[in-house]
């Protein structure tokens, strides 16, 4: 391969990385997992910028009954703000909430700031249908939070390391 087109085939994957970056920048899947006493979930939110536009997974709430409790969208319960941000503490004291199917609202916020409190709490609406602090319906959590890769980025990420390879393996064959 000529010096020319290695240049250019840098430069494409140069450009690539650059797009697919910018790309994540605006919108992401972040996958929420938390546990505490009696509860836990997996939580799947879609972002555009911080605001969440799309939510899925299961929670389960021990104090509510057996089994788990399907995620069916976003809620406004306990006056939530709905944003997930790109990095720590990831929610906010407005928190997330969102509806299940059979087991009402749920809120997931981060109390740090807020005196008195700390750290990430888990909150439901049929326990507490105010949605204020309170001991009734509120439970402390810890809250693992990771960036699902979406499947064009993985795609783009294959493509590229694809190329590579041909390229290492024709420097080889020379």
């Amino acid at each position: 391969m000529t010096s020319r087109s290695m240049s250019k085939l840098l430069a494409a994957g140069a450009m690539s990385l650059a797009l697919t970056a910018a790309g994540s920048a605006h919108a992401a899947t972040y996958e929420l997992t938390f546990t505490g006493t009696n509860v836990s979930g997996d939580v799947f939110a879609t972002t555009s910028g911080s605001n969440v536009t799309a939510i899925w997974g299961s929670v389960t709430d021990g104090d509510l009954g057996p089994g788990t409790f399907a995620i069916t969208g976003l809620s406004s319960y306990a006056s939530s703000d709905n944003t997930v941000g790109s990095s720590s503490p990831f929610i906010t004291l407005g928190g997330l909430s969102f509806a299940t199917a059979g087991g009402g609202n749920f809120n997931l916020a981060d109390l740090d700031g807020y005196a008195g409190y700390s750290g990430y709490t888990f909150l439901s609406s049929t326990l507490n249908p105010g949605g204020g602090f309170s001991a009734v319906g509120q439970t402390a959590v810890t809250l693992d939070v990771s960036v699902v890769p979406e499947p064009a980025n993985l795609a783009l990420m294959m493509a590229g390391l694809l190329g590579l390879a041909a390229v290492s393996r024709r420097r080889a064959a020379r």
